[in-house]
């Protein structure tokens, strides 16, 4: 499945645990792990609930009435996305070519991805204990904290992980920075 539609005329309604940041494009891009898009008649009560994966991206407002079939979130089916949460300018870390990544060329599009390797695969003791990681700075070039926290935002790629960004390259809210392929059944 790559998508939710309505089932019923209602009104679309975001579940409490729902968390999503609004990118520049104007797209809802859901950042949360158990939210649920609700839909619910004239008086309020429930008529179905759908939950939304992370990374999906919401079509209709919270309040907004829909009607049968309108879709209510889309989402890649292949992937789960790395999402940012904030706006800044990428550092990597541990990020080297041959140590902890593999350059990866897509024969159709001829564009170059990054893929995180498995440390078994990497050559040397010193480069297996590496975990290839970005950090986002601000203008000032320093780290962008957590909002609330002393705690800086730090994104740890996973092995398989295809990072979609590069060193140095300034990303928005809700923009995907890398993507985890998902196995095919």
């Amino acid at each position: 499945a790559s998508q939710v539609d309505a089932k019923s005329n209602g009104v679309a309604r975001f579940s409490p645990q729902m968390r999503y940041v609004t990118s520049p494009k104007g797209e809802k891009v859901v950042i949360s792990r158990t939210g649920e898009v609700l839909v619910t008649d004239d008086n309020g009560r429930e008529r179905e609930r759908h939950k939304v994966p992370y990374g999906a991206t919401l079509l209709p407002d919270d309040g907004q009435a829909v009607k049968i079939g309108q879709i209510l979130a889309t989402w890649d089916p292949h992937t789960r996305p790395i999402v940012s949460e904030y706006a800044g300018t990428i550092r990597f870390e541990n990020v080297e070519e041959g140590a902890t990544v593999a350059k990866q060329i897509d024969d159709i599009t001829g564009l170059s991805t990054l893929v995180v390797i498995d440390p078994k695969r990497r050559g040397t003791a010193a480069n297996k204990g590496m975990r290839p990681q970005m950090k986002l700075l601000n203008d000032a070039g320093e780290e962008i904290k957590i909002a609330g926290t002393d705690h800086s935002v730090n994104i740890t790629f996973q092995v398989g992980s295809l990072i979609t960004v590069k060193d140095g390259q300034r990303v928005a809210v809700g923009e995907v920075m890398a993507r985890i392929p998902q196995e095919t059944s």
